[in-house]
């Protein structure tokens, strides 16, 4: 599968977040290719969640600090995400569902992140 190529149309005019969702789609392509490649990623999915939770504190302590409006449903999102990879660290090392997981994995993460910035992230940029 085609590598995810970070976008300038993606910037959310500020560059430490912006340098965040860059670190989030490279540890996704990671994932993504060790899937592809046949190896184990459980310790990137660890390194996602771990890294997501970081950019998402960040990211909302800039948005209360802004009092950026739909910061609520903005949390709930994040919290959602981390909560699916929760599940997914859950269950991926099912034998029956590996395979099936992996893939779904594969393209819900790359579909969530593009969603994500361009649309809930955009609603704070260049106001924070």
């Amino acid at each position: 599968m085609d590598p995810v190529v970070w976008q300038e149309s993606w910037s959310v005019g500020n560059d430490s977040l912006d340098d965040d969702h860059k670190r989030l789609v490279s540890i996704i392509n990671r994932v993504s290719d060790s899937m592809s490649d046949g190896q184990d990623p459980v310790w990137l999915l660890n390194d996602l969640k771990s890294y997501a939770k970081y950019h998402f504190d960040r990211e909302e302590a800039l948005m209360e600090a802004a009092e950026i409006e739909g910061l609520v449903e903005h949390k709930e999102t994040h919290r959602m995400f981390v909560e699916w990879l929760t599940t997914l660290q859950a269950t991926i090392n099912l034998p029956e569902a590996r395979f099936i997981l992996l893939e779904a994995a594969n393209e819900y993460l790359r579909d969530w992140l593009g969603r994500h910035i361009l649309g809930t992230d955009m609603q704070y940029k260049g106001r924070i």
